[in-house]
């Protein structure tokens, strides 16, 4: 569904909104559909680089005995017997094509045809929360603007403030907070104030104030993301824990990372990141720090496989968890 669609729905089965809310709704929609298509056709087409986590695909002709689908691991080396760890991360596809058909004739004293595809885009890759029809994380083989994003989630949940849209970056061990006003950037034709993506990105697009939010309960809520059951928002009860909100969310998958949750924490005086050991903090009898409306949880892969098997993770969750999973959530009906 486009921007333009999901504005004329808001309009008929939505909220009541007035004649002038509504009108600027859909020109703000209509003009987002606009950018979108202007902004995609725009982009200057580049072969692909290789990332950590990209998963690709090697097909050596003739000899199907070394084709391979392998991961790009976070050295940037991939395995391919008979050569052993052969350097990947920061090639084109070409590139690594004729690398590696240079080094098996080296090994094997054969010339050997090799094409590289990639299967899994996963080092470019973008996380969306809040009010979009369908948040979670998309990995994509150039990272699209910010339009474009939102587009390819389904378009804006019915309280969505594009007013204040926020962009959690990374770099290096440190993170900074960006806030975007897209509907100025839009009414204005102004686009300079729209900053790029980059590949990690968090983008949070809150609710209005006053509007309705998961669960029916009235604020922001607690956005989920990663290697849970259910990603997206969860209603920000008031004093639940990391642990209580993963179990809200649907549990976490076996081959989640409980030793390094990240959350983005809403602080007023500005929003900042935590690494979070909850196996240590369940260890000790806590769950984990008290979450607040806006807070935004990550949850990472032990492997750094990407979410090559996130489907059937989500389904085969551990026994061990869905107990803690369970508890946690008569804690919460018990205090609630």
């Amino acid at each position: 569904m486009s921007l333009l669609e999901h504005a004329l729905r808001i309009g008929s089965t939505g909220r009541r909104i007035g004649a002038r809310e509504r009108t600027a709704k859909l020109a703000v929609a209509f003009s987002l559909a606009l950018l979108a298509f202007s902004w995609s056709s725009s982009r200057a087409q580049e072969e692909y680089t290789l990332g950590p986590e990209d998963v690709i695909s090697i097909t050596v002709w003739e000899s199907p005995e070394l084709s391979r689908t392998v991961v790009v691991r976070a050295d940037g080396t991939i395995t391919l017997p008979p050569l052993g760890d052969v350097p990947a991360a920061g090639r084109a596809t070409s590139v690594l094509a004729r690398d590696l058909e240079r080094e098996f004739y080296d090994v094997l004293r054969r010339t050997l045809q090799v094409t590289v595809s990639v299967v899994q885009f996963n080092s470019r890759k973008v996380y969306l929360a809040g009010q979009v029809t369908a948040p979670g994380r998309y990995s994509f083989e150039r990272i699209p603007n910010l339009v474009d994003l939102l587009g390819q989630a389904g378009g804006l949940g019915a309280n969505a403030d594009l007013s204040d849209i926020r962009i959690v970056r990374r770099e290096g061990e440190n993170q900074r907070t960006l806030t975007v006003d897209l509907t100025r950037a839009v009414q204005s034709g102004d686009l300079s104030a729209v900053p790029p993506l980059q590949p990690n990105d968090v983008v949070i697009v809150p609710a209005s104030s006053g509007g309705l939010t998961a669960g029916g309960v009235g604020g922001e809520p607690i956005y989920v993301m990663g290697w849970v059951g259910t990603p997206g928002a969860i209603p920000a009860m008031g004093g639940i824990n990391l642990m209580q909100a993963l179990s809200l969310a649907g549990g976490v998958a076996p081959n989640a990372d409980l030793t390094k949750v990240e959350v983005v924490a809403n602080d007023p005086a500005g929003s900042y990141l935590m690494r979070v050991d909850l196996e240590s903090e369940i260890r000790s009898g806590s769950g984990g720090p008290i979450l607040r409306p806006g807070d935004a949880i990550r949850v990472v892969d032990k492997d750094g496989f990407g979410e090559v098997a996130l489907g059937a993770a989500q389904v085969a969750l551990g026994a061990s968890r869905d107990i803690l999973n369970i508890l946690a959530i008569r804690d919460i009906l018990r205090n609630n």
